[in-house]
């Protein structure tokens, strides 16, 4: 999965007060993805790819004929 927006030129995960709306998204990536990653665009942006391991995926495909 990749998901895309503006930011202002950071690329960490935040420590969010337990009010505040916003900087959890990483802590969550962080969380759920078994590799991920921050790429930088610009005018200033990032794109955040991760990758989550599904078990048993492999063997659905080839019993679906697909692989």
């Amino acid at each position: 999965m990749r998901a895309c927006e503006r930011i202002l030129a950071y690329r960490f995960r935040r420590q969010p007060g337990s009010l505040d709306e916003h900087g959890r998204g990483l802590a969550l990536v962080d969380a759920l993805a078994d590799r991920w990653e921050v790429l930088d665009r610009e005018p200033p942006a990032k794109t955040v790819r991760a990758e989550v391991d599904v078990p048993g995926w492999l063997s659905l495909v080839r019993a679906l004929g697909a692989g």
